[in-house]
């Protein structure tokens, strides 16, 4: 793997000189799975987890940046939202046995079956969901806690879960306005079967045979009605029934999360007991040190959760009174070109979301004409592209710039969460394959 500052005839790992590579001076080129590059650095006052290579849950203290989070297979370096903290408002979200949990059923569904959580080293847990002797419908559990959801708000939550007896589980959320909609997921293929149509739902394989399920809702309703989640075990997809011997565990779930806003699906999992206990804000940040020339911004992700809620992925030139171009998630994804916002230097290109689960490639060029151009590509398809035309001439900067903002912009809001696999920028303006060719 190639840094910033790696180039022998550079003298050494300084944050203003550039590597070379192909003929192409890179001001900077991180690939995720490894260490971050000499002079980034990384805060973060509380400890997180990830998933690794192998589907466990990995938790690292604080201030430790999480560059191998598996996706797919494929590693990411994870960032959650800058400015907001994340929780699992979901308490004793590893013990079902808990009072927190309310068994459902005609016949009281018992929660017990020792089985390894997707957690190096851990003990065994009691998370299997037993149902009664015979057929019987909504033998489950239901959480009891009150969450908080805004009106008409997006709204989601994810666990770990593995086939026991049965390998379907019926999952339901039930919104602020009243209304239950239901999902079915075969959880010993980790694939969905009939599904509401207000829910996304995705899964993601595990160690142990379990897999992250994760659900999101697309609208949680208004009204007093307090908001909740299921899971019960059935007999087939579309089905309510559960066939239990009132011994043998049907399904395994642990570890839910719920957070709203669409977070918990797609954020860290954090464990919760009676206390809830946030993870803090993250910040990663990059010594570059642009000048005046054009270049190249590249950037491949994992879309995570479809929603974007303001804010920026990344400044170039965020400092004194100049900011040369940013990448922002404005609705969507849009490249500015922009000096200080206010003399016609602020002109932004963008497009919409794409859907989760998507490997997504945004490439910004700068040239000497001082226009910006953005491209967008979706599942390695063509590049969609929208420019701006020239604007009055500005200096690309009045001066070098010394820091580029990665995952949060301190003068703006990133509510969410980045799974990014690469990020690379390159002096001229160079192509899609030129950029991931390096």
């Amino acid at each position: 793997m190639s840094f910033l500052g790696q180039h022998p005839s550079y003298g050494g790992n300084q944050p203003h000189h550039h590597r070379v590579e192909g003929g192409i001076q890179l001001p900077f080129k991180y690939v995720a799975g490894g260490t971050l590059p000499t002079n980034w650095t990384f805060s973060r006052a509380s400890s997180a987890t990830y998933w690794d290579a192998s589907g466990n849950v990995v938790t690292v203290g604080p201030n430790t940046c999480r560059t191998a989070h598996y996706i797919n297979g494929i590693p990411h370096l994870l960032l959650d939202g800058y400015t907001t903290t994340q929780n699992n408002t979901a308490l004793w979200s590893e013990d079902l046995t808990n009072a927190a949990w309310t068994k459902l059923g005609a016949t009281p569904t018992t929660i017990g079956g020792s089985v390894t959580p997707p957690v190096i080293g851990a003990a065994n847990t009691k998370c299997g969901i037993i149902g009664g002797n015979g057929a019987f419908t909504d033998q489950g559990v239901v959480n009891a806690a009150a969450y908080t959801w805004n009106n008409s708000s997006y709204e989601s939550w994810s666990c770990h879960a593995k086939a026991g007896n049965k390998n379907v589980l019926r999952v339901q959320m039930t919104d602020k306005a009243g209304t239950v909609t239901t999902s079915w997921i075969n959880v010993a293929t980790g694939t969905p079967g009939t599904t509401a149509g207000t829910h996304t739902v995705k899964c993601y394989p595990l160690s142990n045979g379990f897999y992250k399920v994760q659900v999101l809702l697309s609208t949680s309703g208004s009204g007093g009605t307090g908001p909740t989640v299921s899971f019960c075990p059935v007999d087939a997809d579309a089905s309510n029934t559960l066939t239990g011997d009132g011994a043998t565990v049907n399904a395994y779930v642990w570890g839910i999360m719920m957070d709203g806003q669409g977070y918990p699906a797609v954020r860290s999992y954090i464990s919760q007991t009676n206390t809830p206990t946030p993870m803090a804000n993250e910040a990663l940040v990059a010594p570059v040190g642009f000048v005046s020339q054009p270049w190249t911004f590249y950037m491949k992700i994992t879309e995570l959760n479809g929603i974007r809620v303001g804010g920026n992925i990344i400044y170039f030139g965020k400092g004194g009174t100049l900011d040369i171009a940013d990448i922002s998630l404005s609705g969507g994804y849009e490249a500015d070109l922009r000096n200080n916002g206010s003399d016609g230097f602020g002109n932004s290109v963008g497009f919409g979301l794409s859907t989760i689960g998507d490997t997504v490639e945004i490439r910004a060029t700068y040239d000497a004409a001082y226009r910006a151009t953005a491209y967008v590509t979706v599942n390695g398809g063509g590049e969609n592209a929208a420019a701006l035309g020239a604007v009055a001439p500005q200096p690309y900067s009045a001066k070098p710039y010394a820091t580029m903002n990665v995952g949060f912009d301190g003068n703006s809001t990133v509510n969410c969460p980045l799974a990014i696999q690469q990020m690379k920028a390159t002096t001229g303006v160079q192509s899609l394959a030129t950029m991931r060719a390096l």
